[in-house]
């Protein structure tokens, strides 16, 4: 499993201890899980998608940082390595 790959699951496992008092984080978990599969298949073609889609869930989980502070620091560290990436 890759750092990132890691990274993500960090996040995913940080979101679900909010599941059951939030909607939010369930679409968190979601959307987390769909960036995730990009990653994994991660390629030239869809490098902006996955840049797009960690930027987005990032930007999203700011709002929640006294709660999820690992995830908002997982999701910055994959933004910024897709951004070397490209």
């Amino acid at each position: 499993m890759s750092e990132v790959e890691e990274k993500i699951m960090e996040c995913i496992a940080e979101v679900e201890e909010y599941r059951y008092y939030s909607i939010e984080a369930e679409d968190g978990i979601r959307q987390l899980r769909e960036l995730q599969m990009i990653l994994r298949n991660l390629n030239r073609e869809n490098i902006e998608e996955a840049l797009k889609k960690a930027r987005q869930v990032y930007q999203l989980s700011l709002a929640y940082s006294r709660y999820v502070p690992k995830t908002v620091t997982n999701l910055k560290y994959i933004v910024e390595w897709l951004e070397k990436s490209r």
